[in-house]
């Protein structure tokens, strides 16, 4: 109750009705419209942008998930990867979702020590 109330109010502030045709706001860079009727205080992220604000702790390390392949196949090359999260997407670039490189690394472990234990017996 109490996050959805801090959502609420986070959005009444920073939200505002768009305004009339043939005016705009004083600092017109700074508002994105959102609907029909409403404007946003916030600046589009773009490539450019997210690299300046990144810097070097910006990690551009992706695999492309193929057709007819699941993210599940992807392990291999995800763990030839830098970094702990890899971008998976799209053969057009298009993103698709992130993969936590130490939680395949954990499962790949994991598969590891059931096949020894099971030689073992």
């Amino acid at each position: 109750m109490q996050l959805s109330q801090l959502v609420q109010q986070f959005l009444a502030l920073i939200r505002v009705p768009q305004p009339l045709p043939g005016t705009t706001f004083p600092d017109a860079g700074e508002w994105v419209p959102v609907g029909n009727l409403m404007s946003e205080h916030a600046k589009w992220l773009d490539g450019a942008r997210i690299e300046h604000l990144l810097g070097s702790n910006l990690n551009a390390s992706y695999v492309t998930l193929l057709p007819n392949k699941t993210v599940n196949d992807l392990s291999d090359v995800v763990l030839r990867q830098q970094g702990r999260l890899v971008a998976v997407v799209e053969p057009d670039k298009t993103f698709h979702g992130l993969i936590d490189r130490s939680a395949v690394l954990e499962s790949v472990g994991h598969e590891f020590s059931k096949q020894i234990s099971s030689t073992k017996s």
